[in-house]
């Protein structure tokens, strides 16, 4: 490795090291390449808009870092002194909504095959896209070894107060940088032995993963880019107003409800009582001086267990459920690697197959932000990662959910059934909070138990209709 130009070399966090594995093991996937479009509506000086960008890409060293493994000990990050962002530019002014929206989509997707050379800086690339007279769209794409969703609003108002500093040609009134190093000596600081008693603990007597019954899943590789597929479901407002209202005044947060019901929804599909999944975590340690504003990679995903108990009330249920969240977050920063190994769980297993995020920050929330003279909204993330199935929450005046999955290791009819079916708990619990986890679970089982017979009622009319014609072509050959 050539250390001309190089500022600093430190190594990966946990999480960054298994997202390096995955990307390595299967280069044209895509996986954990994320790219997300942006409306900015305002009258934007693209000029001086590219001049921001790259200020804050000199400003942080995390911007400015590539991944090197190949002939050494352990993976490790390394700063660049320098390192210049790529700005593609595209008037589609002239032609039509429906063929700029379907160009976007196309453009999408051929970015993600792209993906990234992570030996090479900066692993992000930007795209103006100029819609209208009032309106560009800004395509970002990353790698997630750089960056988290927590970070882009901190991210953004930098961006925007350096832009509209550099319209004024002076120069931006900006904090010290802390810089992603600080995380990862922090994290080196932390007490595993404290955390492993803790998930040992919380995962006794979990034995074997809850399976995804969809289909048969594939083994192995990240999915192809073009095998991951989305699906989209939300509420309405009036739902979703009421059910806001409701954990108010329960005392539990409107994640611990979706954690809780998801939980139902497993359960019904061949997970038992005893349910596993994972749960994505902000990582940012209140410890840590500045963290909140920090650009880097802090997720984590951890385990969620859930207890799906006979006979209780669903609200103190989910302050059971809430309670045990909190004392988990003292251990954030536990590498995933490791709760798997002090799990009780044979070697190689995994501890889930779906995930589950509930996105709470502006960078992937819906509406529009306001920066300066430009606002942001319709945000499209197009976001893929090793897991079968993601349920990523978005909560806005209409909670949206949408299911990210490898469509050659799960089903997609089966997850569309899975997302109407989470959505009518969540309706059903607005309309009778007063049930119980087992009026939940009972109508969770009926409606699956309708589905499944209209679905074999369908199917036997279909063979009898292709065996009718058979008949019918027989008799005349016959003649």
């Amino acid at each position: 490795m050539n250390t001309a130009g190089v500022e600093d070399i430190y190594e990966l966090s946990p999480m960054q090291l298994g997202m390096l594995l995955h990307s390595v093991h299967a280069p044209d996937s895509g996986v954990y390449c994320i790219q997300i479009s942006y409306a900015l509506k305002g009258r934007l000086d693209a000029v001086a808009f590219q001049r921001a960008w790259q200020s804050v890409v000199d400003r942080h060293p995390v911007l400015r870092t590539s991944f090197h493994w190949e002939g050494l000990e352990k993976p490790v990050q390394v700063v660049h002194r320098h390192a210049r962002l790529m700005v593609a530019q595209h008037d589609w002014r002239a032609r039509s909504l429906a063929w700029r929206e379907t160009e976007l989509g196309t453009f999408l997707k051929s970015e993600g095959r792209r993906g990234f050379t992570l030996t090479t800086p900066p692993l992000l690339r930007l795209t103006l896209i100029r819609w209208d007279d009032d309106t560009y769209r800004m395509v970002l794409a990353h790698h997630h070894l750089l960056l988290d969703g927590w970070c882009k609003p901190a991210l953004f108002r930098e961006l925007f107060d350096t832009y509209e500093a550099h319209l004024c040609d002076h120069r931006p009134d900006l904090p010290p940088v802390r810089p992603y190093r600080d995380y990862i000596l922090w994290l080196q600081q932390q007490d595993l032995a404290k955390a492993e008693a803790f998930w040992r603990t919380e995962l006794a007597g979990f034995r074997g993963p809850t399976r995804l019954t969809l289909c048969p899943l594939r083994q192995g590789t990240p999915p192809p880019a073009d095998d991951y597929m989305e699906h989209h479901v939300e509420l309405t407002e009036a739902v979703t107003s009421t059910l806001r209202s409701l954990v108010r005044a329960e005392r539990v947060t409107l994640n611990s409800l979706v954690q809780g019901l998801w939980g139902i929804v497993l359960s019904g599909y061949g997970g038992g009582t005893d349910v596993v999944f994972g749960a994505t975590v902000s990582g940012r340690p209140a410890a840590l001086n500045g963290a909140d504003s920090m650009l880097g990679l802090f997720i984590n995903t951890l385990p969620v267990r859930l207890r799906v108990p006979a006979g209780q009330a669903l609200f103190p249920w989910l302050r059971d459920l809430q309670a045990r969240q909190m004392e988990a977050r003292e251990f954030d920063y536990t590498p995933l690697v490791e709760i798997q190994r002090w799990s009780e769980l044979p070697k190689g297993e995994p501890l889930f197959e779906t995930i589950l995020v509930f996105e709470n920050n502006v960078g992937y929330g819906c509406g529009w932000e306001r920066y300066g003279t430009v606002e942001i909204g319709d945000v499209r993330p197009v976001i893929r990662n090793s897991f079968p199935l993601t349920v990523r929450v978005v909560p806005g005046p209409q909670l949206s959910l949408q299911l990210l999955y490898d469509s050659a290791r799960v089903d997609g009819a089966g997850i569309a059934r899975m997302g109407e079916e989470f959505t009518g708990l969540l309706g059903r619990i607005a309309q009778q909070p007063d049930a119980t986890v087992d009026d939940l679970c009972v109508v969770h089982r009926t409606w699956k138990e309708r589905r499944l017979q209209a679905e074999q009622e369908a199917l036997r009319t279909v063979g009898a209709e292709k065996l009718k014609r058979v008949r019918r072509r027989a008799v005349s050959g016959g003649g």
